[in-house]
């Protein structure tokens, strides 16, 4: 009997997970805080359960001024302007269920950026970036139209930044889920040889002027 013991203990542990964080698919991590919603405490605590993929770095939600919330060179949050608190972490994405990999002394699942924002009251935006370079990023308009389009979703371009080129550049896109909740999603862009690169913002209601402004979003008859 310790013998068949040993053997299950040792089979379990030869094929636990390869890494120490869970996955999520985007359009399920993106659903979680859709369904939390704007001004709703819920949306603080969502993906803070016992179980979730997320690894997060702040205690509690922190002001966006403070100094843990400047860049390297003392610079201010970009993304202050989308709420007075924010909550940051870090969480292994997949896109049709297969992660990004990068490669270290090991290939290893790459982990993306998460950052929340909003009023203490709840969250209004979700920030999602990574900094691989690949022609499998989700950062490239043409993967990010297809890519809801199979989730079910009605995607459709609302403004871009004034170039409106493939390349690079900004976009602002509304989504439709099959329930009928609308957000938004802001997308931020660029590509070389390698493949694209970029982040996204989801916003839980259509973003003012001057959200638009500040990203380059000045072009409205987009194709």
């Amino acid at each position: 009997m310790n013998f068949v013991k040993f053997f299950f203990l040792s089979f379990v542990f030869m094929v636990e997970p390869i890494y120490s964080q869970t996955k999520i698919e985007l359009f399920d991590l993106i659903k979680t805080y859709a369904i939390a919603g704007q001004h709703n405490d819920d949306g603080w605590t969502a993906g803070t359960e016992d179980n979730s993929p997320i690894s997060w770095k702040t205690n509690g939600i922190d002001n966006v001024d403070s100094p843990q919330n400047h860049t390297p060179n003392g610079h201010k949050d970009f993304n202050s302007d989308l709420g007075a608190f924010y909550r940051v972490g870090s969480v292994i994405v997949t896109l049709n269920n297969k992660p990004l990999y990068v490669l270290e002394k090991k290939k290893k699942a790459l982990s993306w950026e998460i950052k929340l924002y909003g009023p203490r009251t709840g969250i209004s935006a979700i920030v999602l970036s990574n900094d691989l370079i690949d022609p499998d990023n989700i950062f490239n308009p043409e993967l990010v139209t297809n890519y809801f389009k199979k989730k079910g979703c009605e995607i459709a371009l609302v403004r871009c930044d004034k170039g409106n080129k493939l390349s690079e550049g900004t976009r602002l896109y509304k989504l439709t889920m099959k329930n009928k909740k609308k957000i938004y999603l802001f997308l931020d862009f660029s590509s070389g040889s390698a493949g694209y690169s970029g982040s996204m913002i989801l916003l839980l209601s259509e973003p003012n002027e001057a959200f638009c402004l500040k990203r380059n979003l000045k072009g409205q008859n987009c194709k």
